[in-house]
């Protein structure tokens, strides 16, 4: 039996990673002989998903539904079913583990924007889709995942988390590279 794979999010062709999500499919397939049976599943429909052996939040945001997005970033946590989170998708992790688990209080600015102090925020400046190079900090995860304390990078994303120790900063020393696991 295939394992099934939920991906949640709204599919938009105006969203360039949509379009590749099928690619690493077939990717995993062929390379990896992973073959996951993936269903798309839009953030105002997000019901029970125990049936799955996986979530994927996609990027994509702002979504139709930040509360399905949540939703479905809690069920994985609490059912303990494997959950990535990309881009957006992270953001939302990140979200509903400072809300449900941290008892925090905290907003997204892309639909809170005048919250006096929300946990993801825009950049001033968006960096997306630029390369630069990325001192890791000493001792972190990111160090010792890539081997290595620098690393030449491509920014995704234009927004920043509140609170968070970073794994890796940008030519300006700017924390930009996301939180960190000790």
């Amino acid at each position: 039996m295939r394992p099934r794979i939920a991906l949640v999010g709204d599919r938009s062709p105006a969203v360039r990673s949509h379009a590749r999500i099928p690619l690493i499919l077939d990717a995993l397939r062929e390379r990896e002989g992973l073959d996951l049976d993936a269903y798309w599943i839009r953030t105002d429909e997000v019901g029970d998903l125990g049936g799955f052996e996986g979530v994927w939040i996609l990027p994509g945001s702002p979504y139709r539904s930040e509360q399905g997005a949540i939703t479905a970033v809690r069920t994985a946590r609490e059912n303990a079913i494997p959950l990535l989170g990309t881009c957006a998708g992270f953001q939302h992790a990140l979200l509903e583990y400072a809300r449900n688990v941290c008892g925090l209080s905290v907003s997204h600015a892309e639909n809170d924007p005048d919250a006096p102090d929300p946990l993801i925020r825009q950049l001033a400046c968006s960096l997306a889709g630029r390369e630069a190079a990325v001192r890791l900090v000493p001792g972190s995860l990111a160090e010792r995942i890539v081997g290595a304390d620098r690393t030449v990078e491509r920014y995704r994303v234009a927004g920043q988390c509140s609170g968070l120790r970073a794994g890796g900063e940008g030519p300006q020393r700017e924390g930009r590279q996301g939180p960190s696991v000790p």
